[in-house]
């Protein structure tokens, strides 16, 4: 089965996801600037934001700049969310 843009994509970052520096096992949510141009989602950066079009409106995330390993990041990336998140465990009343 051929996998789309968006699916080879997930799959990389996938693979790289331990990679970011602000990926330190608390679970971030931060992008690679240069990641995040890859994404079929991403349409522009300027100056400090990103404009993405993950939830399909256009959405500006901010930018910032890890001096730890002069990387620019993107911060609150929808992708990097789902990637990261834990599953919630639900409690039924009776």
């Amino acid at each position: 089965m051929a996998m789309d843009g968006c699916a080879l994509f997930l799959s990389s970052l996938r693979e790289n996801l331990r990679e970011s520096a602000f990926h330190d096992g608390r679970g971030g949510d931060s992008m690679k600037l240069e990641e995040c141009k890859k994404c079929p989602h991403h349409v522009m950066h300027v100056i400090d934001e990103v404009l993405c079009q993950y939830w399909t409106n256009g959405e500006y995330r901010a930018t910032g700049y890890s001096h730890r390993d002069n990387t620019v990041y993107v911060i609150g990336c929808p992708i990097e969310e789902e990637l990261t998140a834990k599953p919630v465990a639900y409690r039924i009343s009776s």
